[in-house]
């Protein structure tokens, strides 16, 4: 997947996302529907409507987002390790 597909996959999230906490807000769904709406468990969607009424739409996106994973280990270190084996 390349960095445009990424950039466009993070937005249809973040649109979803705004979508399913304004149904919550509004009463016409629970938290606990709108965090099996987004696949995600009910703390962490306490933890999402938290961010929400601190920072407003912009807690909403996933802040991850562009940022290499910290536990990701090289390419020179795998390699490495797959020739050990």
């Amino acid at each position: 997947m390349g960095n445009t597909e990424r950039v466009v996959a993070r937005e249809v999230k973040a649109v979803t996302r705004k979508e399913v906490v304004l149904k919550a807000i509004e009463g016409r769904i629970t938290w606990i529907q709108a965090a099996t709406i987004l696949g995600i468990s009910d703390r962490q969607m306490r933890r999402l409507k938290t961010r929400y009424e601190r920072l407003g739409f912009g807690g909403l996106h996933d802040h991850r987002s562009g940022k290499p994973r910290r536990k990701r280990t090289g390419s020179d270190h795998r390699a490495g390790a797959e020739a050990e084996a």
